[in-house]
């Protein structure tokens, strides 16, 4: 099962487990949450230069624009940089994009002192006053598309919905993101 969940190139689903070791689809459940679990027990803070913005999981809604939502989940994500690449990441899904949600998100997921790179939303005014280094880029005014100028968050984001949408085809509810 541990092999199958670390070299299945979109992420494996309990159906798809269940059918490859010949168990109950229930046990091979069972089995991907514990071995999941298992892999996300690193809960140290992040350090060094770390990148923090949110992004939404679920489908268009009509009539709705940039932070404005009704049913999808907002996922705030913290990136450590490590060269060009990732480091240690950090996801949370969380209730809005207020400071009183983003703010101990930062707290929780960041070492107090780090270098915190956001975009210029309002909700992390206060990062500076948390006790943090704060870098802020405002996408709107530069040159380069938000991608490029935080590339590790918007990369995590994308392979986030890709395993969503790969994985258990787009059926996961945002109460079950936790």
């Amino acid at each position: 099962a541990m092999y199958l969940l670390v070299t299945a190139r979109k992420g494996i689903s309990s159906l798809q487990l269940s059918k490859e070791i010949g168990i109950t689809q229930k046990s091979a459940w069972f089995v991907l949450h514990r071995l999941r679990e298992a892999c996300g027990n690193d809960l140290t803070k992040l350090q060094g230069i770390v990148e923090i913005d949110e992004t939404y999981v679920g489908g268009a809604e009509k009539g709705k624009w940039g932070r404005e939502v009704e049913s999808k989940a907002i996922i705030a994500i913290a990136a450590e940089e490590d060269g060009k690449g990732s480091g240690r990441i950090r996801l949370r899904r969380i209730a809005d994009v207020s400071a009183e949600s983003l703010l101990p998100f930062v707290r929780e997921a960041v070492v107090p002192g780090t270098l915190v790179h956001t975009d210029g939303w309002k909700g992390y005014a206060g990062v500076k006053e948390a006790g943090f280094k704060h870098r802020v880029s405002i996408i709107s005014a530069s040159p380069d598309p938000a991608h490029v100028v935080m590339p590790r968050v918007h990369r995590t984001a994308a392979l986030l919905k890709r395993w969503l949408l790969g994985t258990h085809q787009g059926g996961v509810k945002a109460h079950q993101l936790d």
